[in-house]
């Protein structure tokens, strides 16, 4: 989702892009009801849709992932 300014612009960014993952605008009641405080807002969701990590700054999502991954692998 976008948020924080410059939602104007997402569509045709994601467009000129090529984005192919699903994307979004937050609106400001989604922004509050996720207690997003940045943006880039990070969350990290498993495979069964549990949120394993929310509001991480952006040098940790790959961390975090690795991570989950290597839970995985455990089983």
């Amino acid at each position: 989702a976008c948020g924080g300014g410059g939602e104007e612009k997402m569509w045709g960014l994601a467009e000129q892009l090529k984005i192919e993952y699903p994307t979004g605008k937050a609106s400001e009641e989604m922004s509050k009801a996720w207690g997003v405080q940045w943006w880039p807002h990070y969350v990290v969701i498993d495979r069964k849709g549990i949120i394993r990590a929310i509001g991480i700054q952006p040098e940790f999502v790959g961390k975090v992932i690795d991570e989950l991954i290597g839970e995985e692998g455990k089983k």
